[in-house]
């Protein structure tokens, strides 16, 4: 999952203030509306430097910002956060059931689109089509081979930076015995019918080479992206970035054979994305993603919004969105979905093999693990981004403040949030349990935890997230555009070497900005709910 794009590199537009990732490196190149070279204006050029190829149908893409992108993720990965934080607060407690969540015991309708909306299922597909919807938009609207060339270089610093700072947190905690809070917590609540808690680390992992050796917590990340065998967590979280990484790389040759294909590129797009689906790989959200920003900065999803029949196919696909998230969020009907799915979708063709146990046509497709794609998940996340795209109510509601918050602290609050769920709510139940009501004790574990995460996520995007991407493009620059020489490399050594005693002049900075500014953040959003509320009420003036 992509959650390592910042608001401000998703911009479609093409002004100095709202960038794309790759602006900092293009070159001056005219615009899609700017004629060039006998090129007609709207026209798309291909990559190729030494031809023109504009595109069969010429359409300028509207200035739009991909605010919403980066709301809709954060909701997500705050989804995500719930997920895991939720499952384990509540599992194995029986009232939960009809007084926390469900007003209506005999009801599970009730229930499951509750949960939805706390933890949703479908935000790992949701990452995946975002990723394929955003990485490439400033290729896309220039049709610049540079923008490939230094996402393709960029990308492995971009998303394995970040993850060493939270790898070196879970070694501290696991060296000062953080976890133990966990056993204590566990034994206590066995009392009142909970067996099963947030988990310890497994001894497995405490005597991991990444928890051993400097050379092992190095390469820990490197193997794996190549390997896909995860760094020590209480919760493996980081399953979703190897794909990242290796899809990335998908979508970047993709786009490049694409490109010389030109206005028929949608034919090799529909080939890939069949194909990948058929071997039920995870290349298929990529593409689709992708093929979803074509159309929009190609101008096709204009053209259709301004169509006679976008009257009748804009509320239908509102309404097919919203009955199937009501749907697929109750496990009976998920499962007759899935099985429907598996009928229409797979019945007609080989049977493609999804793990070592099976083939999809041939055993049930509800029972697909977690860790492969699922066609109804799948479409599920596709109606909704799309609901997104083409609906400028929706794209406001994920472009409030507090969504584009949760979208810039996203990629931290994924990394974090298993170690301080792993924590935080074992010390609130454990001090708490003898004192205040199960109900009670839960919902302030749950606040408390929250209350932590979040402006912690805040503070290590401040100290690593944003300087990982400040350290992956000065590695571009030195490399590859920057003049080499011997006072060049002197130069390199010494901001080499300035670097930590930067990120340490910056630590109390940072701190003193989150624990000052979030608090303020929280009394003007509060402020700003009370005014629409008394507004609303008929007491404005009071």
């Amino acid at each position: 999952m992509d959650l390592s794009l910042s608001r401000s590199q998703m911009r479609m537009n093409g002004s100095p203030q709202n960038s794309t990732i790759f602006d900092s490196e293009a070159p001056s190149l005219p615009l899609p509306t700017t004629s060039a070279r006998g090129v007609k204006p709207g026209a798309l050029v291909d990559v190729d430097l030494h031809k023109d190829h504009p595109s069969a149908k010429p359409s300028a893409a509207h200035a739009q910002k991909l605010d919403w992108v980066d709301g809709l993720r954060g909701f997500a990965c705050w989804q995500v956060a719930n997920s895991h934080c939720l499952g384990q607060l509540l599992n194995g407690v029986e009232w939960h059931v009809s007084t926390l969540i469900q007003p209506f015991p005999n009801s599970p309708a009730t229930l499951s689109p509750t949960q939805e909306v706390l933890a949703g299922h479908n935000s790992v597909m949701l990452f995946f089509i975002l990723s394929g919807r955003v990485l490439l938009n400033g290729f896309l609207k220039r049709r610049d081979p540079s923008y490939v060339a230094s996402g393709a270089f960029r990308r492995p610093l971009r998303l394995g930076l970040p993850i060493y700072a939270g790898l070196l947190l879970h070694i501290f905690f696991t060296r000062i015995g953080v976890y133990h809070i966990n056993t204590f917590a566990s034994d206590k609540l066995q009392a009142y019918g909970v067996s099963n808690w947030f988990k310890y680390p497994e001894d497995m992992d405490i005597h991991h080479p990444a928890m051993q050796s400097v050379g092992g917590f190095l390469w820990s990340v490197p193997r794996m992206f190549l390997y896909h065998q995860l760094v020590p967590y209480p919760n493996r979280v980081q399953w979703t970035l190897p794909y990242e990484m290796e899809q990335s790389y998908y979508l970047f040759a993709l786009v490049i054979f694409a490109s010389f294909i030109g206005s028929r590129r949608w034919i090799f797009y529909f080939l890939a994305t069949f194909m990948s689906w058929w071997m039920t790989t995870w290349s298929y959200p990529f593409f689709v993603g992708l093929i979803i920003a074509d159309a929009a900065v190609s101008g096709h999803l204009t053209s259709i919004r301004s169509s006679r029949a976008w009257r009748y196919l804009h509320p239908f696909l509102l309404t097919f969105t919203a009955s199937l998230w009501i749907l697929s969020s109750m496990p009976e009907v998920n499962t007759e979905l899935k099985r429907l799915e598996n009928t229409l979708l797979h019945s007609w063709l080989p049977d493609p093999d999804w793990n070592a146990g099976g083939n999809i046509g041939f055993y049930d497709s509800s029972q697909l693990p977690f860790w492969k794609p699922d066609n109804v998940i799948f479409i599920h996340a596709l109606t909704v981004i799309l609901s997104i795209e083409t609906t400028p109510v929706l794209q406001a509601v994920f472009s409030t403040r507090p969504m584009l918050f949760l979208g810039k602290i996203s990629y931290m609050l994924y990394l974090f949030h298993p170690l301080f769920h792993a924590t935080v709510p074992s010390l609130v139940m454990y001090l708490t349990i003898d004192y205040l009501p199960y109900s009670v004790a839960i919902v302030l574990a749950y606040l408390v935890n929250m209350a932590v995460i979040i402006p912690f996520s805040w503070l290590m995007y401040e100290l690593f997230d944003m300087p990982s991407v400040r350290a992956a493009k000065w590695i571009v620059d030195k490399l590859f555009k920057d003049p080499w020489g011997f006072h060049a490399f002197a130069g390199c050594v010494r901001a080499a070497i300035a670097l930590p005693k930067r990120v340490v002049r910056a630590a109390p900075v940072a701190v003193l900005r989150v624990l000052v500014a979030f608090p303020i953040v929280l009394l003007r959003a509060g402020r700003v709910l009370v005014a629409r509320w008394t507004a609303k009420a008929g007491y404005a003036g009071l």
